[in-house]
């Protein structure tokens, strides 16, 4: 049962982070490098994909798009 509601909880998380990001929302974009920063803590893997993460959008100025 717990894995179930976790589960749920991380879909509908992911759910609303991927309508910012969609909407192109100031608040999607802080949501989603909250969510990198919560992945890093999935070593090796997630801080791997995490530091991709913010290495792209940094080098290509995402932030510009949300503005």
């Amino acid at each position: 049962m717990g894995f179930v509601v976790f589960v749920g909880v991380n879909m509908l998380i992911s759910l609303i982070v991927g309508v910012g990001i969609l909407s192109r929302r100031r608040w999607g974009l802080a949501l989603f490098k909250g969510y990198l920063y919560l992945l890093m803590l999935g070593v090796p893997i997630g801080t791997y994909i995490a530091q991709k993460t913010f290495l792209y959008i940094r080098e290509n100025h995402v932030e510009r798009l949300y503005r």
